[in-house]
């Protein structure tokens, strides 16, 4: 169903940190829609870096990108506190009243898509929220009559508080919903009866299945910001035990986070530091050749919805070991094109690892079981932008 296919297409989100999953979901997203003709607008609430690295493609790519003119290492620096938005009121009593504000961000984005609108109106308009965030913009969009589509990219079922009772109230108004795993969709849909909740699959561009020399040493990588619901603390754990029964390794931590110093220092206190490297958040060369030089990708995290490096690992064809978390089960077949342990479960992650650490022909098997399923997945590009746009035709077709 394409039929009813919008020319004008406004993407907004709350911020474009160098890394995350939400931010490459949404960069993929514009891109691929201006391949099929569409103009995309991209919309950021947060201040964005000049040389961030979807910044840069949005410019090269000449989609047009709105962000605050304010300095991008003010929220950088505050995040890597531990402060979610330093320019956002943070001590309101519900969920609804700090998604919407009042703060100098949310602010200036309703004048800019206000101006906007005057200028190039839309024909829809694209929310990415994590927890619901982002949404003011729908009522925005409803009073104005223009088209709106919801995207959540977390599992709320994984979070505390309030937020699942004020979801209706946050997004029941859109015109389409959708989150980015089938157990995110049903954990939504519990909140929003009547609702049809759609799965809007994360876009990777296919990479050609290649195969991987055996090095000397296997080097595990983990590729995800450094925070408490990652379960990278588990990760070390397992890794001392790995170590204390002699097996030659190397783990590559790739990202940043306000869980650095913590890690780091556990890494240290338990004899590590020739096994782990730190690497920091790294641009997408960098991070490129982390992929192809990996033979093991681990993802031990508490919570996950869609996780788009377990996709990547998978494009890439290694063998894979991650928690039994979000959509994680949904891409992961265990024992087939992976291996998946309970989240917390030191003993159970360290086990999987010291599988295929000692059997590289499990190795192998996994990584090209894993790579060929990628390749006949929904995520590759040409199938995932169809889905969206499906969703595009049948919001438009309500008018």
């Amino acid at each position: 169903m394409t039929n009813v296919a919008p020319r004008r297409v406004y993407l907004v989100s709350w911020w474009f940190a160098d890394f995350g999953g939400q931010e490459r979901h949404v960069a993929e997203l514009a891109c691929a829609l201006q391949r099929r003709g569409v103009e995309v607008h991209v919309f950021s609430e947060t201040p964005v870096g000049r040389n961030n690295q979807y910044r840069k493609r949005f410019a090269e790519s000449g989609i047009p990108f709105w962000c605050p003119p304010l300095p991008g290492w003010l929220v950088q620096r505050a995040r890597q506190a531990g402060v979610s938005n330093p320019l956002r009121t943070e001590t309101a009593a519900r969920p609804a009243d700090r998604a919407m504000g009042p703060g100098i961000l949310s602010h200036w984005l309703r004048r800019t898509l206000d101006r906007e609108i005057r200028r190039r109106r839309p024909d829809l308009v694209h929310v990415h929220g994590f927890r619901l965030g982002q949404s003011w913009v729908i009522p925005w969009a409803v009073e104005r009559q223009i088209r709106c589509i919801y995207t959540e990219h977390s599992t709320l079922g994984d979070w505390d508080g309030a937020i699942r009772s004020d979801a209706p109230l946050y997004i029941g108004t859109a015109d389409g919903i959708a989150c980015v795993s089938e157990r995110s969709a049903a954990d939504l849909g519990m909140v929003l009866p009547g609702k049809e909740v759609e799965i809007h699959p994360h876009i990777l561009p296919s990479i050609r299945p290649s195969d991987r020399a055996p090095r000397g040493i296997p080097r595990l990588l983990t590729v995800s910001r450094l925070r408490a619901e990652k379960g990278l603390d588990v990760l070390l754990e397992a890794t001392v035990l790995l170590a204390h029964r002699g097996l030659a390794f190397q783990l590559h931590l790739a990202g940043d986070g306000p869980d650095r110093d913590s890690l780091e220092q556990q890494s240290i206190q338990s004899g590590l530091s020739n096994h782990v490297v730190f690497r920091g958040a790294l641009n997408p060369e960098q991070l490129y050749r982390e992929w192809r030089e990996a033979d093991i990708f681990v993802l031990p995290s508490r919570t996950e919805a869609m996780p788009v490096s377990l996709l990547e690992a998978m494009s890439h064809g290694l063998a894979i070991v991650a928690t039994k978390v979000g959509g994680v089960p949904e891409l992961i077949e265990a024992g087939v094109t992976g291996m998946l342990v309970q989240p917390e479960s030191v003993i159970e992650l360290a086990y999987a690892l010291a599988r295929i650490l000692e059997d590289s022909g499990l190795r192998g098997h996994l990584g090209a079981a894993a790579q060929a399923e990628f390749h006949h997945s929904r995520y590759c590009e040409g199938a995932a932008v169809s889905v969206v746009l499906d969703s595009y035709a049948r919001a438009l077709a309500q008018l």
